[in-house]
């Protein structure tokens, strides 16, 4: 298994889909590992026998796709002491390059929540390792941006303390449109047996991380053309908020997922896909969507 050692932290990573294919690297948010990607890493490959199952895009094409586990969680392993979101960036960074990228070759970026706090620090600290960038369902900084309600706060804190738990329900009421774990119980049943979540103390490092988290201020700096998703019921992180990224960085286009919460790609996998595959390579017919 692949390993980035970096200051005291040991990255695990993986990457799947052809060699010589354009990389492509997802990054997580707070406290879960890289298997929480699900099925995207095969939607956006059509070239790997899983595509055929999931339905990945027609007619796109295939790319080497990279996932890792940030410090401290999964197969991951953190120093002891605090990181910021700088920190998680620079691991990424580590990453791009083991698996390839370099500023010569730079890499398509798709960051969700947490992921995308560190994907905007990646593109801002490493712009030439940077060629296209998508910022799902976060925000340029908690203090300029708008709140989830006090009490969802409070249940997201206590779930990230002590975990989703195996039934899910508890994750279900905040991350996911109404009714999708009835809809689509399939998708959420193996989601959620999948999971590998932090332990309490790096789910800790990584939420004091997030909340020092500030871009705002360096967004319309951002030179890679730049795509904003978010689901238009998300609770955790209001939509409102990757309307602001997308005021702040010049060119880049804000899409609203109808119906979709936090947790996007698990509830609206093709759609996730179809734009992904969009913006890093080939259109693709009947995806829509503007600001």
């Amino acid at each position: 298994m692949p390993f980035v050692e970096r200051e005291g932290a040991s990255i695990y990573w993986e990457a799947s889909g052809p060699e010589d294919a354009p990389l492509v690297l997802l990054i997580m948010g707070l406290g879960l590992s890289s298997r929480a990607w699900d099925e995207l890493p095969a939607r956006l490959n059509p070239a790997s026998a899983l595509s055929a199952e999931v339905n990945a895009p027609a007619g796109s094409r295939s790319f080497r796709v990279v996932v890792f586990d940030n410090r401290g969680v999964g197969r991951s392993i953190a120093p002891p002491g605090s990181f910021s979101v700088a920190t998680l960036a620079d691991d990424a960074a580590a990453v791009i390059r083991a698996a390839g990228g370099s500023e010569a070759a730079p890499v398509h970026v798709f960051g969700i929540s947490l992921g995308g706090m560190i994907a905007q620090e990646l593109v801002l600290r490493h712009p030439a390792l940077v060629s296209r960038l998508v910022l799902g369902a976060t925000h340029p900084s908690l203090l300029r941006g708008r709140w989830p309600s006090v009490g969802l706060a409070i249940l997201f804190l206590l779930l990230i303390l002590l975990g989703p738990g195996r039934d899910g329900f508890r994750l279900a009421r905040i991350c996911v449109a109404p009714g999708f774990p009835e809809r689509g119980r399939e998708d959420w049943n193996r989601w959620i047996h999948a999971l590998e979540h932090a332990g309490p103390r790096t789910a800790l490092r990584q939420l004091w991380a997030a909340l020092r988290h500030g871009t705002a201020d360096r967004l319309r700096g951002v030179r890679a053309p730049t795509l904003v998703l978010s689901g238009d019921l998300d609770r955790v992180v209001p939509w409102e908020n990757s309307r602001r990224i997308a005021e702040l960085i010049p060119g880049s286009r804000l899409v609203l997922l109808p119906g979709a919460g936090h947790i996007f790609p698990l509830e609206q996998p093709s759609e996730t896909a179809a734009l992904l595959v969009e913006h890093f390579g080939a259109p693709v017919a009947g995806v829509s969507g503007g600001r």
